[in-house]
């Protein structure tokens, strides 16, 4: 999450995204990453359909958020 508040931040403010994006949203964001990282390197995440829900929803509420800030 901290990348994609530092891109973002080249072009405008990211006070409002980061408040709105701490807690699940942002531990989500990471999460994902976290996951990709260990899936490359050929680990075993025994992550569950119930948690890459959870992840998608997180991260689309992220990019949606990301989409009104730039719009506006």
């Amino acid at each position: 999450m901290e990348r994609i508040l530092q891109l973002l931040g080249a072009f405008n403010s990211t006070d409002e995204l980061k408040s709105l994006t701490e807690g699940e949203p942002k531990d989500a964001i990471d999460g994902i990453k976290a996951n990709r990282d260990l899936i490359a390197h050929g680990e075993n995440v025994g992550i569950t359909y119930t948690t890459i829900q959870r992840y998608y929803q997180n991260a689309l509420m992220v990019v949606e958020l990301i989409e009104d800030q730039c719009n506006s």
